[in-house]
């Protein structure tokens, strides 16, 4: 069997599907905190310790922020290849059309800090790093910058 390489549209594509999935993982947590804040008894941990493994709303929001947290280095891994394949193969287009968009998604997932308390700041500034990627996948795809 051959395994093929991945387009530079494709890993962008990849990382745009990632970073969705991540968001909706941190509304997850959103909302099992604010749920939690609202009641007086937390029922899941009543649910889970007559199970015998107490697990509290908050414990669970903090397992899908973890998670969200490694999909978001993942893509900042994936976003820093694909810009330097770029660079080295079309320096002049990425200068000109590129390089913010490269630049403000960068920059954003390496400044980005989530806990509890922030998070829907957080999800906001993925909701603007989601537009960026797909700018960079439609240029991608548009003018067959992927090989």
């Amino acid at each position: 069997m051959f395994w093929r390489k991945k387009t530079l549209y494709e890993v962008v594509e990849e990382c745009i599907e990632k970073l969705r999935i991540s968001i909706g993982k941190l509304q997850i947590a959103r909302n099992m905190i604010e749920r939690t804040r609202r009641q007086k008894v937390d029922k899941l941990l009543l649910q889970t310790a007559l199970t015998g493994i107490p697990m509290s709303s908050r414990d669970l929001a903090h397992i899908y922020i973890n998670s969200a947290v490694g999909d978001l280095r993942y893509i900042f891994k994936a976003i820093k290849n694909v810009e330097q394949k770029i660079i080295d193969k079309y320096f002049p287009t990425y200068i000109a059309k590129l390089k913010p968009e490269f630049d403000s998604v960068k920059n954003v997932l390496s400044n980005l800090k989530i806990d509890s308390n922030n998070i829907d700041e957080s999800i906001e500034k993925l909701t603007n790093i989601l537009v960026n990627l797909e700018n960079i996948s439609s240029y991608l795809r548009n003018y067959h910058l992927s090989k």
